[in-house]
């Protein structure tokens, strides 16, 4: 064979290698133009998780176990025992009232009760004496041995030693009954902390005037309460002594509920709940009308949990998902709502679903998938 068709026989090969390389060329460019041309998404791919569900809420310190603490009887303040913010045990004076003239009284009163004893005691022996007389009268009398006269004389000095004893009994009783009402607005004249807590104000002040409907300390227990308006949808998620964490002053404290109000609040159309603190705020931070963050904790929902943002609406709910590069419009029903993400029906393991981007989709859409 000549040169020449050596020649040929070799160029024909590389054209068809040439139109080959240019034809995968041209594939390869129109693959990567129609990934340009495809709406940008980013994708999640779906699987089924357990998610711990809360509800989130603001709630306020209440005045639960405030207690408005004031003297029983009018009289003036002599003396301030403890200050605000202060540590109180039960029963520990807060303040006392000048009782002076009731001191006085009451002094004069014993006297007095001291002297009818002894009146008491010696009309108690006369009248022992004659009521045995008087009985020895009436059996001689019965016998005949004396007069009727006799007994009449012996009955009339028995009368009058009876009507002695009662007259001193009767006396003693008043001066009794003064004495019990002096004590008692004596002791009314002290107060005491009515439990373990803390001074929360000290209103009165010594040496001025003060009323029983005049409170003079406001003590706290050492119970924490925090008031928490829930709407009629999520009372019948929470129970007695259900877990929350209470935020206040970016310190979030464990806490439980402790009452649930059956029926809503007049004015707010919400039902009131307690929730008591375990581990209890610092008293210079829990302060009374202060507002707080609280978290209740539902418990665990297991299922297929997606981005609230996901799911769009156009009288039914729905995602998009991916299928072949392409996105599909498929129908969820919404089981769940907890902050941003919700609990679905609808979607299967594995479902590419589209989490960015959703609103340049329509059904079939060619897509480029960002990462």
């Amino acid at each position: 064979m000549s040169k020449k068709g050596v020649k040929k026989l070799l160029v024909i090969p590389m054209i068809v290698v040439i139109l080959f390389s240019a034809r995968g060329l041209l594939n390869k460019k129109a693959t990567s133009e129609n990934k340009i041309l495809g709406r940008p998404v980013k994708v999640l791919e779906v699987e089924s998780s357990t998610y711990g569900r809360t509800l989130k809420y603001t709630g306020v310190i209440g005045e639960d176990n405030l207690r408005k603490i004031s003297f029983q009887s009018p009289g003036k303040i002599e003396k301030i025992y403890v200050k605000d913010s202060e540590k109180v045990s039960k029963g520990q004076i807060l303040a006392t009232m000048d009782t002076t003239s009731l001191d006085l009284k009451e002094k004069e009163l014993i006297e007095q009760l001291s002297i009818l004893d002894t009146q008491l005691e010696m009309n108690k022996k006369d009248y022992d004496f004659i009521l045995t007389n008087y009985e020895k009268t009436k059996k001689l009398y019965e016998s005949g041995v004396i007069s009727k006269n006799a007994l009449d004389e012996m009955e009339l000095k028995y009368d009058k030693t009876k009507l002695g004893l009662d007259t001193v009994k009767k006396q003693k009783n008043q001066v009794m009954a003064q004495y019990d009402s002096i004590k008692k607005s004596i002791e009314d004249g002290t107060i005491r902390a009515v439990e373990d807590g803390y001074v929360v104000d000290v209103i009165g002040k010594e040496g001025e005037n003060t009323s029983p409907s005049a409170p003079v300390i406001i003590q706290r227990g050492e119970t924490q309460i925090v008031n928490v308006g829930i709407s009629q949808r999520d009372m019948n998620t929470i129970k007695i002594n259900q877990k929350t964490y209470v935020s206040l002053n970016d310190i979030s404290k464990e806490g439980a509920v402790t009452n649930i109000q059956k029926s809503p609040d007049q004015r707010t159309n919400l039902y009131m709940i307690d929730i008591e603190i375990i581990d209890k705020f610092s008293q210079e931070d829990f302060l009374v009308g202060a507002i707080v963050d609280v978290t209740i904790k539902l418990g665990d929902e297991k299922g297929i949990w997606i981005p609230v943002k996901s799911v769009l609406n156009d009288g039914e709910d729905y995602v998009y998902v991916i299928k072949d590069e392409r996105a599909f419009k498929k129908i969820v029903s919404i089981e769940e709502i907890d902050e941003n993400r919700v609990l679905v029906k609808g979607l299967s393991e594995e479902d590419k679903l589209v989490i960015s981007g959703m609103s340049n989709l329509k059904d079939g859409y060619l897509v480029n998938i960002k990462k």
